[in-house]
C-alpha cells in the first residue's frame, strides 16, 4: 500500500471516529434530557397521586387499615406543596455545595422512603409524612434537574426543552389518573417508589455539570465533561470562558440593588403574577377533581378525572405555539377569562343541581364536565405556563439565578395554603360559592394584569424595565391617546 493510500485510510478512519464520537455525545445529551423528562413525569405523578386516593380514604378503606378525618385527608393532599417549597430551598443550598447531579441522587432517598411510607403506612401520620417526604424530594429533584438540563443542553434547545418539561409534568398526572382505574392506591405508590429508584440509577450514570466543576475549581474535569456532552470538536477554552463569565455575572440580590436599578416595580409585578396562579384555584381540580365529581353526583369520577388530566396535557401542548406567536399579556387575559367562565359554570352546576335534583329528566351533568375541561385547558395554556416564561423577560438573568428558588418556594407555599383551606371554603359557602369566589378572582386578575404588566414579548430586558417606570407608561398612554 502506498503512502498516499495509508494517508487516505487514516483520514477516513479519523473522520469515522469523529462521527462516532459526536453521535455518542448527542446520545449522551438525549439520555440526560430523557432522564429529566422522567423526573418531571414523576413530579406530575406525585402531585396528582392523592386525587384518586382521597375518595378511597373517605370511604374508610378498612382493607388497608387506614381511617382519616376530613381535615387530615385535605392536609394529606395539600402537604405535598409545602414539601416542594422546602425541597426547593434545600436544593438552592446543596446545588453549589455538592453539585447538581449529586443533589438529584441524594433526593431520591426521601423520595423512595416517602412512597414506601404510603405503601405500608397504616395510620394517617405515616401517609401524611410520606407525602410530605415525597414533596420535599420532588421540589429538590426538579429544581436541580431543571438547572442541570439548562447547563448541559445547547442554548438553542433550552426554551423548547422547558416547554417539553411542562408537558411531561401534566402527562405524569394523566399516567397516574389512568393507572388509578385499574390499580389499588397502594400499588400506585409502589410504582412511584420503583420509578424513583430507577431514576436515581439513570442520574448516577451522567456526568457532573461543567459549570459546577468550574465553580469548584476543577477546569480539567469540566473540560472532559464538556467533550463528553458536546463532542471532541468543541472548543473547550471558549466554553469554559463563557461559563466563567456567567459565574462572574451572577449577582447577589438586595433590596438596595432593586431600588437603585429601577427593578423594584418589575420585581413586585412578578411577585403579583406568581401569587395570582394559586389564588385563582389552580390546584383545586388538580388535587380534588374525583372528589368534586363525586359530590356532583357522578359514579365514574375516576374516568372524568382522567379526562381532566388529558385536558391539562392539551393545554400544555397549546401553550407552546401560543407562547411563540402571541403576546404574553393577551394569553394571560384570555386564560384568566377562560378560568373565570369554567369556575362560574362549575358553581352554576352545583347551584342548579341542588335546586332541581328531584325533577325527572333534568340532566345537566355535562355542564360540570365542560366547566372542568375549560378551566383545566385555560389554566395550563396560560397562567401555569406564561407566568414562569415571564421571569427572564422581566428581571435580568444574573438576578434570577439566585432568586428563582425563593420565588418557586413562595409559589408552592401559596398552593399549599389554598389547597388546604378549600375544605373550609366549601363548609362555609358551599361548592357553588367556592367556585364563584374563584371565578370572581379570575375575572379580577384578568383585568388587573392589563394594568400592572407591560408587554414583554420580543423586547429587551432594558426596554421592559423602562416600561415599568410611571413616567414612561404615562407618556405611552398620552401618545396612544
Amino acid at each position: 500500500m502506498s503512502d498516499t493510500d495509508r494517508l487516505v485510510n487514516k483520514n477516513i478512519q479519523g473522520h469515522d471516529l469523529s462521527i462516532h464520537q459526536n453521535t455518542c455525545c448527542r446520545q449522551s445529551i438525549w439520555m440526560i434530557v430523557t432522564i429529566i423528562l422522567c423526573t418531571c413525569l414523576l413530579e406530575g405523578y406525585a402531585v396528582h397521586y392523592s386525587a384518586p386516593v382521597i375518595p378511597k380514604l373517605m370511604e374508610k378503606d378498612y382493607s388497608a387499615q387506614v381511617q382519616m378525618s376530613q381535615s387530615a385527608i385535605y392536609l394529606y393532599s395539600a402537604i405535598i406543596f409545602l414539601g416542594m417549597a422546602i425541597g426547593t430551598i434545600i436544593a438552592s443550598f446543596f446545588l453549589d455545595q455538592i453539585g447538581r447531579r449529586t443533589t438529584m441522587i441524594l433526593s431520591c432517598v426521601p423520595h423512595l422512603f416517602g412512597w414506601l411510607f404510603m405503601v405500608y403506612g397504616t395510620n394517617p401520620s405515616w401517609l401524611i409524612g410520606g407525602r410530605f417526604m415525597v414533596g420535599t424530594a420532588v421540589g429538590t429533584t426538579t429544581t436541580a434537574a431543571t438547572i442541570y438540563m439548562l447547563e448541559v443542553s445547547p442554548e438553542t434547545s433550552r426554551r423548547p426543552l422547558l416547554h417539553t418539561l411542562a408537558v411531561a409534568t401534566m402527562l405524569g398526572g394523566a399516567v397516574c389518573g389512568g393507572l388509578s382505574l385499574v390499580l389499588h392506591w397502594r400499588y400506585l405508590a409502589l410504582i412511584g417508589a420503583s420509578c424513583s429508584l430507577i431514576n436515581a440509577i439513570g442520574i448516577s450514570l451522567q456526568p457532573q455539570s461543567p459549570k459546577w466543576l468550574i465553580l469548584k475549581g476543577q477546569p480539567q474535569i469540566a473540560a472532559k465533561a464538556l467533550r463528553q456532552l458536546h463532542g471532541q470538536d468543541v472548543d473547550v477554552e471558549i466554553e469554559i470562558r463563557k461559563i466563567e463569565q456567567e459565574i462572574e455575572e451572577s449577582e447577589r440580590i438586595t433590596w438596595r440593588r432593586l431600588r437603585l436599578q429601577s427593578l423594584l416595580r418589575p420585581f413586585l409585578a412578578l411577585i403579583a403574577i406568581i401569587s395570582f396562579v394559586p389564588l385563582m384555584g389552580a390546584s383545586i381540580l388538580l388535587l380534588y377533581s374525583p372528589l368534586i365529581y363525586i359530590k356532583a353526583g357522578f359514579d365514574f369520577s375516576l374516568k372524568i378525572n382522567l379526562g381532566i388530566c388529558f385536558a391539562r396535557v392539551l393545554g400544555a401542548l397549546l401553550a407552546i405555539p401560543l407562547i411563540n406567536h402571541f403576546k404574553r399579556r393577551i394569553i394571560l387575559i384570555i386564560s384568566g377569562i377562560g378560568m373565570c367562565v369554567g369556575s362560574f359554570i362549575f358553581g352554576l352546576y352545583f347551584q342548579t343541581a341542588a335546586s332541581h335534583m328531584n325533577i325527572p329528566g333534568y340532566q345537566i351533568d355535562w355542564l360540570s364536565v365542560a366547566g372542568g375541561a375549560l378551566y383545566s385547558i385555560s389554566v395550563t395554556f396560560g397562567w401555569a405556563s406564561v407566568s414562569w416564561v415571564l421571569l427572564p423577560e422581566i428581571l435580568p438573568k444574573s438576578l434570577l439565578r439566585n432568586l428563582i428558588p425563593y420565588l418557586t418556594a413562595y409559589s408552592y407555599t401559596l398552593f399549599f395554603i389554598m389547597s388546604y383551606i378549600y375544605i373550609y371554603m366549601v363548609n362555609s359557602v358551599g361548592s357553588n360559592g367556592s367556585f364563584w369566589i374563584f371565578s370572581s378572582i379570575c375575572l379580577i386578575v384578568a383585568f388587573t394584569v392589563y394594568f400592572i404588566l407591560p408587554e414583554t414579548k420580543d423586547k429587551s430586558i432594558e426596554e421592559v424595565i423602562e416600561s415599568f417606570q410611571p413616567t414612561k407608561r404615562i407618556a405611552k398612554t398620552c401618545t396612544k391617546g
